[in-house]
């Protein structure tokens, strides 16, 4: 949070109990993954999805089919989440599918956090697979959410929603991951040889640094090209092979806090720069 950050997005994982405690405690928000798991609905953005539309029905690719055995443990684990988590106030949003993983029922899933949720936010499907455009009139939840690290379908931020064929009516819209931008420190890594990152990969930090102070504009610009209503960086820690973290896998600072706080102060700035006539 000294950083600048005011949200944490928790990405394929359930931390343990202290952490929401002291997200609690610091009031940084909380986004809630529901862990995927079984298979994945084919992206439209694959060249095989092509080759098979118009075979089969739309929610045949945009959703996948779970046996009698998976669908049960997707329930059962989803509530026992949501039980679990519901008596932290920084949890404030449920994302119950990330880029189509194990997605399914998604309406159903939506109904079911809308009556037992708590009233947290719905963010139903983060990533590219909505399927709100299949099921005019319904519940879709209360984010639609796109993932954008500046590589195909697209080739910068500018233009993301107004690119994407979503229906957007009565949700805001966020940003649930950009970014990606690595950094590999040497003594930090878990596996050198196969270290990795989303985008573009500097040498130095003070290469990173301007990447970063970079990004920052060109999101600054799409804000107030879209009136976007949450961004999420990928990400604030190296994950195994993953290194475009801010800290190395064991927390060591790959930037100047100063540099993370300009950072914010430039979207905020947009933000401020950009609003409406008439909102506060």
């Amino acid at each position: 949070k000294d950083a600048g950050f005011n949200l944490v997005r928790v990405h394929a994982a359930v931390m343990p109990a202290l952490f929401y405690h002291l997200c609690d405690r610091l009031g940084l928000m909380v986004w809630q993954d529901f862990p995927g798991g079984d298979g994945r609905a084919l992206p439209i953005w694959d060249a095989e999805r092509g080759a098979v539309e118009g075979r089969y029905p739309a929610m045949a690719l945009e959703e996948i089919g779970r046996s009698e055995e998976s669908e049960a443990s997707y329930w059962v684990e989803l509530q026992a989440l949501v039980s679990g988590l519901s008596s932290f106030t920084s949890v404030v949003c449920w994302v119950p599918f990330n880029e189509a993983w194990g997605q399914f029922s998604t309406m159903k899933v939506v109904r079911w956090l809308r009556e037992f949720g708590g009233g947290r936010w719905i963010n139903a499907a983060s990533g590219w697979n909505d399927v709100a455009d299949l099921h005019p009139g319904e519940d879709a939840g209360d984010i639609a959410d796109i993932h954008n690290y500046e590589g195909p379908p697209f080739s910068n931020l500018s233009g993301t929603f107004s690119s994407w064929p979503l229906p957007f009516v009565n949700r805001s819209i966020a940003l649930g991951e950009y970014g990606g931008l690595g950094l590999p420190v040497d003594g930090h890594e878990i596996t050198p040889e196969l270290s990795w990152a989303y985008g573009v990969v500097s040498s130095t930090a003070e290469e990173l640094a301007a990447a970063l102070l970079a990004l920052a504009d060109r999101l600054a610009g799409l804000l107030c090209e879209s009136r976007v209503s949450a961004v999420v960086y990928t990400q604030w820690n190296d994950v195994e092979t993953e290194v475009n973290g801010l800290t190395t896998y064991d927390r060591l600072m790959k930037v100047k806090p100063e540099t993370l706080q300009e950072f914010a102060r430039l979207l905020f700035d947009a933000h401020k720069r950009c609003k409406p006539r008439g909102e506060k």
